[in-house]
């Protein structure tokens, strides 16, 4: 599932601006826009991360109002 998610994801983002840059007069760099996102070496990563089991900011470091700042205010 987190696979069709990340498909469906990628290919309206590259339709949204390949929609724009066509708008600007330049549609080849609309069709070339994210190209890399389709190979393996981003796909796995980033489908896990937005759609899979990737462990949230909170749970890594907790709440984060319980840390205190090295900067004063």
């Amino acid at each position: 599932m987190k696979h069709w998610k990340n498909l469906k994801y990628i290919s309206r983002h590259r339709w949204y601006a390949f929609v724009e840059c066509f708008k600007a007069g330049i549609p080849l760099r609309g069709l070339l826009h994210d190209l890399s996102k389709y190979t393996l070496i981003e796909w796995i990563p980033y489908a896990d991360y937005f759609y899979g089991d990737y462990p949230s900011i909170k749970e890594v470091f907790g709440d984060m109002r319980n840390h205190i700042s090295r900067y004063k205010e």
